[in-house]
């Protein structure tokens, strides 16, 4: 976006001062206040270069246009898109522990939260490299929410899974206490003390980060004219993890990321 909107601007300039050269020699031609006229060089010869020129760059413009609007629309597409995986993936993380915490039989094991962290980190950094640059920035709605997105949403992520990655040292911590009061080391659930610590913790902060996450969603769709239809999506994905359908949504999840995918193509 950032070159296209560079050569728009530097092809309107060129087109304005071409069209206006082309004026002032159509009209020279009526009036004759300046003689350009000479062995080498006449009105003709300078309005059919003028013209020319202003004829050219107004076809690369509107070509130029035509691209910034498609590029505009793909980068909306992208920074939803990698949001609404995001937003799954805590949706994952917040059902999970909700199902640790309800099982108390469940025996928890350190690495339980290791690839939803690592989906979650790579998406967040991903946003944070987003780009969205357009050709008017002054007030723009979109780039406030990709600002928003980029310092708050992604400081408060950070700090949400380093919460998360204290888990795993938890739930150790709590085996060997296991092994030293003679238990088995395995039977480390949501009652243990480090580990019932650290879920509540975790517990918490998702819930605070996913009804953020759900607002700018919405706040993108509607600013996007409902393109994205996320209040549908929504409850679809919510349903299906409520139900413990973990496949349906990594399966959704795959679906708009690839429906993403296609546009840019």
């Amino acid at each position: 976006m950032y070159s296209n909107v560079k050569t728009i601007k530097y092809t309107i300039i060129i087109s304005i001062t071409s069209f206006i050269l082309a004026y002032f020699v159509s009209i020279n031609k009526e009036i004759g206040f300046l003689r350009i006229n000479s062995q080498w060089i006449s009105n003709d010869f300078a309005f059919n270069v003028f013209g020319g020129v202003f004829a050219s760059t107004l076809v690369v413009l509107l070509c130029e246009i035509q691209k910034y609007l498609e590029n505009k629309k793909s980068a909306q597409d992208y920074i939803f898109y990698h949001l609404y995986y995001l937003y799954g993936q805590l949706l994952i993380l917040d059902s999970c522990i909700d199902n640790v915490k309800n099982y108390k039989n469940f025996s928890i094991y350190p690495e339980l939260l290791d690839t939803v962290i690592c989906n979650i980190e790579a998406e967040n950094n991903t946003l944070l490299y987003a780009e969205y640059y357009p050709f008017i920035k002054n007030n723009n709605k979109f780039i406030n929410l990709l600002i928003r997105i980029k310092k708050t949403h992604f400081l408060s992520i950070q700090k949400f899974l380093e919460d998360c990655r204290i888990l795993k040292p938890a739930v150790i911590k709590d085996k060997i206490n296991n092994l030293k009061n003679g238990q088995n080391e395995y039977l480390v659930n949501c009652d243990s003390q480090n580990t019932s610590a650290v879920l509540d913790l975790i517990i918490s902060e998702t819930k605070d980060i996913i009804i953020r996450i759900e607002g700018t969603l919405s706040e993108i769709d509607k600013i996007c004219n409902d393109r994205f239809q996320f209040d549908i999506n929504k409850k679809t994905i919510q349903e299906n993890i409520k139900n413990g359908d973990y496949k349906a949504v990594k399966d959704r999840n795959e679906k708009v990321m690839n429906s993403y995918i296609k546009r840019g193509d």
